[in-house]
């Protein structure tokens, strides 16, 4: 049986066995019927649906003993990095934040919007794991929701699949294991550092066969696509394009100026490896 729910049925299945309230059952699907609107039409670039990865990752959150607000901000974890809120800027604005906080609470939201600006990368992650002792209770919890995040990818090769470069996958695995398995460990989750350790040396053991991996989709990272019945808009694919590179010259121009920016480089969801 899979050890994370992928579906909406399945998480409320999993919550209510739990013995979750009826409030919050209710709080989960008020964010899953925003999760639908922010990521309508959007997958990763294993094919597999933006909504099943945030499910997944709320679901892991609840199995390795996270609150209902860790649980929550799991499941529409990238409201802020992918989520599309009407425009084609990715940028967090007092509007977004204002609207994702009624729907999900003060604390949900602020939890995700700290793992939007979190860094993760081959420099942040060893100086977390010698440093756990330091880490404010938010700290922790957006920790805990982005090694969650990591472990739901990296169920059913999808670390592989998504970006279809194995090797520079597995490099980054290989030299982030420890680490994240003994951040995962210090934060007081045993068993999600054994799992992490797990599905991680299951990745770098696998050799999907070529038949596989030359079964590409349009995107290597996230791409949406479309119903062609909602395609009311003249030169779609023009108009995604232009907006993609509009975002890239945002990007530099902030960085040119050192201004922070909410899709960072470090955002590994959309670059890595």
């Amino acid at each position: 049986m899979d050890p994370r729910a992928q579906t909406i049925g399945q998480l409320f299945v999993q919550l209510h066995e739990a013995g979750a309230s009826a409030a919050e059952l209710a709080r989960v699907r008020d964010a899953y019927v925003l999760a639908m609107q922010l990521y309508s039409g959007l997958f990763s670039g294993s094919g597999k649906t933006t909504l099943a990865h945030e499910i997944g990752t709320g679901s892991l959150a609840h199995r390795f003993g996270g609150t209902i607000d860790l649980v929550v901000a799991g499941m529409i974890h990238g409201a802020y990095i992918v989520g599309d809120w009407g425009h084609y800027r990715l940028r967090i604005t007092g509007k977004t934040r204002a609207e994702l906080r009624a729907v999900i609470g003060e604390n949900a939201e602020a939890h995700v919007y700290d793992y939007t600006q979190m860094r993760w990368d081959a420099e942040t992650i060893p100086r977390m794991a010698s440093q756990v002792g330091g880490l404010t209770a938010r700290e922790r919890g957006v920790t805990f929701l982005r090694l969650v995040e990591e472990l739901d990818r990296l169920l059913d090769y999808g670390a592989i699949l998504c970006f279809r470069r194995a090797e520079p996958t597995k490099a980054w695995l290989r030299g982030q294991r420890d680490h994240m398995c003994r951040l995962a460990e210090q934060l007081g989750h045993r068993a999600l550092s054994a799992e992490l350790a797990r599905e991680i040396d299951r990745t770098l053991a696998a050799e999907l066969p070529a038949e596989i991996m030359r079964l590409t989709f349009p995107g290597d990272a996230t791409f949406r696509v479309v119903p062609r019945s909602y395609r009311s808009r003249r030169n779609l694919r023009a108009y995604q394009r232009l907006a993609g590179y509009a975002r890239r010259i945002e990007r530099k121009l902030r960085r040119r100026m050192g201004i922070a920016s909410p899709t960072p480089a470090h955002a590994a969801d959309l670059r890595r490896p």
